[in-house]
């Protein structure tokens, strides 16, 4: 996530005020102004007539705002609280970690405020022109000097799209209808834009005098959804938006129809058996075997007794200290992954996309400049209001390109249950993505079938058989707003191998079968030869009974001897936290990001087991201080990341797709990116956390999920 400095808002609303109310001599002519999607701005949603506060005072804990709407006085009063935790993150009332708040004012009273405190401080009234000449002079910063070039502007609602035109008139529009002709420079978050506006609004008050810290803006917003108010402390660094409307808990849907929906597709995917025989009752006798070995393997023993085995002395000694020398040959260990995989590494570059702030706007542009085909392999395409805008692009774009869409029935239905936090009041979702995205398009779609409750859950989009997206997000609002995680774009080579991963699902998923598959599977998956722009990139692929991702992430802990750094969302393999002690106990540096709190019964309990059992040899262990769905490792100067996390689903049972290179440029980068940041605002365990004896129940049912 991000620190406590970094003030990052979800308000769209107040994003379409500073587009609608700007002026500027240099680029912006208000005269000029176009923005197409006003139209259907919150601020439609309810009366225009504009409050204006009067007066505002804030004690650290709430914010205290005077204002007259329709001749009315309110007193209106919204509590914030920076919660306890790690890094200083805002906690919303939804459970959303970000860097800043929207507040509601749920408190209005027709009388002055009894509960006012008298330590509040209270807060300079500015009015809309101030934010006005504010935000003239922030989109004066960040446009850029070239015409026909613009800048993505994140919302952490939309994404929208401004840009200079060819006479130096600013143009607004969602980054889905960017004009082609239009290069994007960067993107800029609500967190940069901040950084630019509060330097901004220090100047404005001192160059007209004011000694004012703490300020209160009108910023002319109206509307039912509005945030009409913005308080701003200069030395702390604080923002708040202030929601007029009372603040709405949303609630998981109780789902009766996709309950239907569900259990119609799981009879369906046994019933589909017929076609594809082979590789359904292979699987089967896999899981059956699997599960026999397993409970033969643990005695009974219903928190791993192999892994018990290894403890250090149950915590009586200290672990060893770190080895000082050289991390494994990693020339010797990319060959033996040849044996391993039987295969061979492919060639190309990769482009770290963290989080859906850097993932989605680039897919987006790169799915407005395709020019033969759009190819999405994705394990949940969810129904909510993001998910919608990605699937209207799908269906114009399939007017002039081939568009398929490959989903995972039972995640994709699954998904829909429930609702985004961040979510916007007002989304009517359809019954069914896959309907919506043939409604009226050429999309073709096709739906994975979940035999014995296996699954599809790879990330793969593939364009023009030239750039591909792999990694950790699905196509939904939560992957976009809510979630830590990691996209990787490729170009170059390798592109080929995935789109070949992408026909032989495609042809899997349809009528033919098996029979397809295997056809498809008598082509090679060695890429075109190399060019002078990449290096070598392994791609890895998981299916039941079959996992390159598991056995090649098995050997890099076994040979790992200097360092081994994991950031999952699961971890829930026996074999891999052993093997993670015992490289630990031969002086490696271990360290593991995990989630604990924002997963459930029993996850959550054998995430606690793993996490002691960690520390107790040595391991650090961190806890991320967020919606964690990262799935990434590197070991000694190889890393490999993609869809698979580290449980029996995704490495002996699931289809997966991972993307693996001891490229010391990659390798670096992903340090730098992601994982020293991470480490950085994660909250290290020092000790065991407590748990109990029903914990052993935990661990043994979340083993096989």
């Amino acid at each position: 996530m991000i620190k406590h400095r970094a003030l990052l808002i979800p308000l769209s609303t107040c994003l379409i005020f500073w587009l609608h109310g700007c002026a500027s001599d240099k680029v912006i002519r208000r005269e000029a102004f176009e923005s197409p999607f006003l139209e259907n701005a919150l601020s439609s949603q309810g009366d225009q007539v504009k409050r204006r506060a009067t007066e505002a005072h804030f004690d650290g804990e709430r914010l205290f705002v005077k204002y007259i709407f329709k001749d009315t006085v309110y007193y209106a009063v919204g509590k914030w609280k920076i919660p306890d935790g790690p890094a200083g993150l805002f906690k919303l009332k939804t459970g959303t970690l970000v860097g800043g708040l929207a507040l509601p004012l749920e408190q209005h009273y027709s009388k002055p405020w009894k509960n006012l405190a008298g330590d509040a401080r209270s807060a300079l009234i500015l009015g809309p022109e101030t934010w006005d000449v504010l935000m003239a002079q922030v989109f004066d910063t960040i446009l850029p000097d070239e015409p026909l070039t613009g800048v993505i502007v994140d919302a952490l609602i939309r994404e929208y799209f401004l840009y200079s035109d060819e006479n130096r008139h600013l143009r607004v529009t969602y980054l889905a209808a960017k004009p082609d002709r239009i290069g994007i420079d960067r993107i800029w978050t609500f967190s940069q834009l901040l950084d630019i506006a509060l330097p901004y609004l220090e100047s404005y008050l001192k160059k007209n005098g004011m000694q004012d810290r703490q300020v209160l803006l009108n910023t002319g917003d109206s509307g039912l959804y509005a945030y009409p108010f913005i308080y701003a402390d200069i030395d702390k660094k604080i923002v708040l938006f202030a929601e007029v409307s009372p603040a709405t808990t949303i609630e998981q849907r109780l789902g009766t129809e996709n309950d239907i929906r569900l259990l119609g597709h799981l009879i369906g995917s046994h019933v589909a058996i017929i076609v594809r025989p082979i590789t359904s009752i292979g699987s089967l006798i896999y899981i059956l075997g699997d599960l026999a070995f397993d409970l033969l393997e643990s005695g009974g023993d219903l928190v791993g007794a192999a892994v018990e085995k290894i403890f250090v002395g149950g915590g009586d000694r200290s672990p060893p200290p770190l080895n000082q020398g050289p991390g494994m040959d990693l020339t010797a260990f990319e060959q033996r992954l040849d044996e391993i995989t039987n295969s061979w590494t492919s060639w190309g570059t990769m482009t770290y996309l963290v989080d859906g702030v850097e993932f989605f706007p680039r897919l987006i542009d790169t799915m407005s400049l395709a020019e033969k085909a759009i190819h999405f392999r994705i394990y949940i395409f969810d129904n909510d209001d993001y998910a919608i805008t990605i699937a209207d692009i799908l269906r114009e774009r399939s007017k002039n390109v081939e568009v398929k869409v490959l989903i995972d029935g039972a995640g994709t239905i699954m998904a829909t249950r429930v609702l985004p936090q961040t979510m916007p009041l007002g989304h009517s979702p359809p019954g069914s993505i896959k309907s919506y995205l043939k409604q009226s398009s050429d999309v073709r779609v096709r739906t994975q079938t979940n035999p014995w409750f296996t699954a599809d859950h790879s990330k793969l989009i593939v364009i023009d058989a030239q750039t591909a997206f792999l990694g950790g997000m699905n196509i939904g609002r939560e992957y976009r707003y809510e979630r830590h995680d990691i996209m990787v774009q490729l170009e170059g080579p390798v592109v080929s191998v995935l789109q070949q991963e992408f026909e032989r699902a495609w042809s899997h998923a349809g009528v033919m079968g098996d029979v397809a598959l295997f056809t498809k599977a008598m082509e090679t998956r060695r890429s075109d030869m190399p060019d002078d722009k990449g290096y070598p990139i392994r791609v890895l692929v998981s299916k039941t009974g079959e996992s390159e991702i598991y056995r090649t992430q098995l050997e890099a802990i076994r040979r790992a001897k200097s360092y081994i750094y994991l950031e999952n969302m699961y971890y829930m393999q026996d074999k891999i936290l052993e093997e993670l002690v015992k490289a630990r106990l031969r002086g490696v540096d271990v360290r593991v990001i995990i989630s604990l709190d924002e997963l459930a019964w029993p996850v959550n309990r054998a995430h606690t087991m793993a996490a002691n059992l960690l520390i107790e040899n040595g391991v650090r262990v961190f806890v991320y201080p967020g919606s964690l769905h990262a799935k990434a490792a590197i070991y000694d100067g190889w890393l490999c990341l993609g869809s698979a996390n580290f449980d029996k689903a995704s490495f002996k049972r699931n289809r997966e797709l991972n993307v693996a290179t001891s490229h010391p440029g990659a390798v670096n980068e992903l340090l730098e990116r992601f994982f020293e940041p991470d480490f950085k605002i994660s909250h290290e365990l020092k000790e065991p956390v407590p748990a109990n004896w029903t914990d052993g129940i935990a661990e043994l049912l979340a083993d096989q999920l």
